[in-house]
C-alpha cells in the first residue's frame, strides 16, 4: 500500500467516527460556498442526501482501485448530468470535502489533503467527463 493510500485510509478511519459532523460540515461548506449551490437543494430531502452523499463518496474513492465505475457511479454521473452540474460544481465540491477533513480529522495536513485529493481525482474526473 502506498504512503498516500495509508494516509488516505487511516484518515477516513478517523473521520467516520464523526461522520455525522463530516457530513454537516460538508453542507454546511457547500451551501456558503456558491450563491448557486444552495438554490440546486430547494426541493431535496437533505436527511436522505446526506445518506447519499456518504455513499457517494465510497462509490467515486472505489473508483481508484478499480478504474472501472460500477454501475450506481454511471447512474449517479447520469443524474448529474440531467441536473445542469458543472464542471466547477465538482471542484467546489471537493475543496468542502478537504475543510470537511480539515475540521473532523485531528490529524490534518497537507500530506492528508494530498491523499484525499489524490484518492478522489479518478472519480471526479469521471464524473467530469461529457459534462
Amino acid at each position: 500500500m502506498s504512503k498516500l493510500s495509508e494516509a488516505f485510509n487511516d484518515s477516513w478511519e478517523r473521520v467516520q467516527k464523526n461522520k455525522a459532523y463530516f457530513i454537516d460540515s460538508f453542507y454546511e461548506f457547500f451551501m456558503e460556498s456558491s450563491p448557486e449551490i444552495p438554490a440546486m437543494f430547494i426541493h431535496t430531502d437533505m436527511a436522505q442526501q446526506k445518506k447519499m452523499l456518504h455513499a457517494s463518496l465510497l462509490y467515486i474513492t472505489s473508483y481508484k482501485s478499480s478504474s472501472l465505475p460500477t454501475s450506481i457511479l454511471e447512474k449517479l454521473k447520469d443524474k448529474h448530468l440531467g441536473l445542469n452540474i458543472q464542471v466547477r460544481h465538482y471542484d467546489i465540491w471537493m475543496n468542502c470535502i478537504i475543510k470537511s477533513v480539515d475540521r473532523v480529522d485531528p490529524k490534518f495536513d497537507k500530506n492528508i489533503e494530498n491523499a484525499w485529493r489524490e484518492t478522489f481525482l479518478p472519480g471526479l474526473d469521471f464524473m467530469k467527463s461529457n459534462v
